[in-house]
């Protein structure tokens, strides 16, 4: 450290070591080519910036994982819908399916996910489209790949 930049140290505490690490402060400082002071405000200094980072990546993680699980459980209540409306219609058409040509079903199935869509889009403010979203870039993504 420069002359000048001691200057701008302004709080001097004297600490004690134990022996041996004094002496192991004192080898490290003669490695880098410094004193034993300098050694001890690196030491300090990686201390309290590591206790900083660690706190700041717990909380970003934890922030993290909160909102993927409020993603999965928007997800779940989505599937939920789906199965729920799907039961419903399954249980009240099958009998008139089963005598249906395959415009009919076609339509009736159009006519389940318009339900299915509006029911979700009720429950999930702008979920499913953002959801939609996601399937058709995952799509491009595969069919980017797969080429």
């Amino acid at each position: 450290m420069e002359k000048e930049e001691y200057s701008k140290l302004e709080t001097i505490k004297q600490i004690r070591f134990p022996k041996r690490i004094g002496e192991l402060i004192e080898c490290r400082a003669k490695e880098k080519k410094s004193n034993f002071s300098e050694i001890v405000r690196i030491a300090c200094m990686n201390y309290l910036d590591k206790d900083v980072q660690d706190s700041q990546l717990i909380y970003a993680s934890l922030n993290d994982a909160k909102r993927k699980i409020g993603y999965l459980e928007t997800k779940q209540d989505l599937m939920a819908i789906l199965i729920i409306e799907l039961a419903k219609r399954i249980i009240k058409d099958l009998p008139a399916r089963l005598n249906a040509n395959e415009e009919i079903q076609e339509m009736e199935f159009e006519k389940f996910l318009d339900q299915c869509s509006s029911e979700a889009k009720l429950r999930n403010n702008g979920f499913l489209d953002s959801l939609a979203m996601e399937i058709y870039e995952r799509s491009a993504e595969r069919a980017e790949g797969g080429d």
